[in-house]
Parts: structure tokens; sequence; C-alpha cells
């Protein structure tokens, strides 16, 4: 392992986090205490996590390690990431043919990825300290920015803000009182400008003077407490294409496809994944129970999905989905070469991202970036295309040379 990775990686401080607040009343002492907890949770966690048996579950055939190298190897893990490997027996690693150094660890992707996209200042040849992440962060400003290039976005209805709800009416932007949602009529999608996950996303129907969540009725007060003092986006509720839909009709099913900008302006497609809702759920993230797919260069889906590990005990979906029996191999996703080439000249306008993550729908219209974001994930598209520590580091190796400024 490279030593500077191995101190940037130790030295990067969890009290200090890249989205969230710094503890109360933050202190030397806190954070001392701060860390020694999280140091004791990493070793209690580390030692329990190779016997646990909501994850130490053989997913794939083969010829499985001994216990004792099972177990070395995540102790070694957590001792040179500072972390512990949930995703161990999903990468396959429990098999004799399988090598750890293979995987790329995420606490070393993390810090790489984020010494290129949200410390990507240190990158530009300026004093300046601003960055270009509210262009990808924010969803109201991403989708402006999409309606700016003539990129396919969904249709902003309003964003709802301090108790007031702007409406677009095809050339401004005017904020109302709450109460002018009931004089409207729409079916829509509502989600936080920062939010993540789909955490606090729900469907918005307005018929008739009335809120529906679906087709649940819900009042007026109950909207302004789901939005409280957060500023939300309302939005066109966009349709599966077809193709999307036989597989799974009760949520938007989206593609999260990684792209790479290179030193010369060019961009590179990483990798991508198809993400379908499971279990009568409206929507299609993983942390939710959804099941993920591998997507292959030509567009075409694996015959495997998976769920995220610690949400059931098998986590290999062989074949089918497990809500409709529908078969994910040789599915071929629609307008796949229109969008891979459109996803790459979208990313020469983020010229301050390098590495950028696009959630992106498959429309009967054609295909729709919802999303999109630096702070992508890479365990998913190790588990669908095996171990990726060669092909990241051909893109985020250089964050090893950046001199890190300190604030």
């Amino acid at each position: 392992m490279n030593c500077h990775l191995f101190v940037l990686i130790h030295n990067e401080r969890p009290y200090k986090r890249y989205y969230g607040q710094p503890l109360p009343k933050d202190n030397g002492l806190r954070r001392l205490l701060h860390e020694l907890k999280l140091k004791k949770e990493l070793i209690c966690d580390t030692i329990r996590f190779p016997f646990d048996n909501k994850y130490n579950t053989q997913q794939f055939p083969g010829e499985r390690k001994t216990n004792t190298r099972i177990f070395w190897e995540n102790i070694c893990w957590a001792f040179k990431y500072k972390e512990v490997c949930k995703y161990y027996f999903l990468y396959g690693l429990d098999l004799k043919d399988r090598k750890p150094k293979d995987y790329v660890a995420y606490t070393e992707f993390r810090v790489l990825r984020n010494i290129l996209n949200f410390r990507q200042r240190e990158n530009l040849q300026t004093l300046y300290t601003f960055n270009y992440l509210a262009l990808a962060r924010d969803k109201f400003v991403f989708y402006q920015y999409c309606k700016s290039l003539g990129m396919p976005y969904p249709q902003t209805i309003g964003l709802v803000s301090k108790g007031q709800v702007s409406w677009y009416d095809g050339e401004k932007m005017v904020f109302s009182p709450m109460e002018s949602i009931l004089e409207k009529s729409f079916d829509a999608f509502c989600k936080e400008v920062n939010g993540e996950s789909g955490n606090g996303a729900f469907n918005l129907r307005v018929e008739d003077g009335k809120l529906y969540d679906r087709d649940d009725e819900i009042s007026l007060d109950e909207l302004r407490r789901r939005i409280g003092s957060a500023t939300f986006i309302i939005q066109e509720r966009l349709k599966n294409h077809p193709v999307i839909d036989a597989v799974y009709d009760k949520s938007l099913n989206t593609i999260k496809l990684i792209t790479m900008l290179n030193n010369d302006g060019t961009v590179d497609f990483f990798d991508s994944v198809m993400r379908f809702g499971a279990g009568g759920n409206f929507v299609d993230n993983a942390s939710r129970g959804g099941v993920f797919v591998g997507i292959e260069e030509d567009g075409t889906l694996q015959e495997i999905g998976y769920h995220e590990p610690g949400i059931k005990k098998n986590l290999v979906v062989p074949g089918i989905h497990p809500d409709t029996g529908v078969k994910f191999g040789g599915m071929t996703i629609p307008y796949w070469d229109e969008l891979l080439a459109t996803a790459k000249e979208f990313h020469k306008f983020f010229y301050g991202i390098p590495s950028i993550g696009w959630d992106v729908a498959i429309t009967p219209n054609g295909f729709v970036f919802t999303e999109t974001g630096e702070d992508w994930e890479i365990p998913v598209y190790q588990v669908t295309h095996g171990g990726l520590h060669d092909k990241f580091y051909k893109y985020h190796g250089k964050a090893l040379n950046v001199k890190l400024r300190h604030y």
C-alpha cells in the first residue's frame, strides 16, 4: 500500500464531514474522545464482522478460504483502510481465487475522489477557494443548468422554500403563499434540493383543491410538516420506458452512470449499473431494498442482480427480478448509445469536477438526467464488474500528487 495514501486515510479526521456539521462545541478534547470512540467501534466491528451471519454468507460458488484467512484479511483491511469491508462477501473475497488488492477500499476511494472533486480547488491554479459542487449538488441549480444547455431534464413545476412556493409560468418564477398549491393541478414528485438516497422524497398530486401522496389524501399542514424548514423542488413525475417498466413498475428505475474528465478535455465512460425498486417500494435505491444490475458497455444488462449488504441474507438475485420474475440478462437499455455520447458531452460543462455520477431515467420519449453528483460510490460497480483497482487509479491516481492546502 502507498505510504502517502495510508497517511491521507488515517489523517482524515472523522469529526470533519464534507457535507455535514462539525461536532457541537468543537475542541481538542471532544475530537480526541470522538476519535477514540470510533476506533473502539472499528476494532469491535472488525472482530465481529467475519462471524456475523447477517454478512458472512457465501454468495458465489467456489472453494472458500479458511475462516482464519478470512478473519486475517478483514483485520489487515481495517488496519490499512480504517474501515470494515462490509462488501467483503458480496465481492466474493471469501473465495480462494479472489484477492483484496484487486479491489478499492471505500476510504481509499473516498479520499482520492474527494481530493479531485470536493477539494478540486487544489488543482486549480488560483488563490481563490471557490468550487463547482453546487452545480451538481443542488438539484434546482442542476436542472436550471440542464435547461440552459439544452439537456433533457424533468420539468420543474415549483420550488418550496421558507413556507412559500415559487411557480414557473414559462417565463419567470414568482413566489406565492403555500396555500396557492391548492389552486394547481398536477401529478409530481417532491424532493429536497440537496437530499440523498431518496430520503424525504414523496409523490404529490393536486386535484380539485385536494392533496394526495399517490392515493392517500394529505392535508396542507401535513405537507408543511414534511417539508419543514428544508427547500424542496416539485417536478413532473416521470414514467419508465415500457421495456424498463416491464421489470418493475412501482418505482422510477434509474441508471447510475459514471464519467471521467481527462486533463486534455476528453471524457471517458467509467462504469454503470441499473437500479430497480423491489418489495413494493416506490424508490429504486439499494439502501431501501432495491436491486442493482450491472450494465455492459454495449448497453445490455447482466444476468445477475444484487442487494446491498445488510439488507438480506442472500444478496445475489439470480437471473430474474424477485417481484415480477422478469429476466435481467440480455435486456438492452433503450437509447443507450445516445445517452453515453450525451453524458460525455454534458460532463465537459462541469469542467471543475473531474469525476461525476449521473442518475438517468429512461422514459418512453428518451432519457432524462434526474440527478448528478460528484459523491458517487464505487462498491456497486465492483460487485457487478469485479475489482476496479487499476481502472480507478488510472483516473484518480493523480490525486496522490496533489499538494493539499491547509485552511
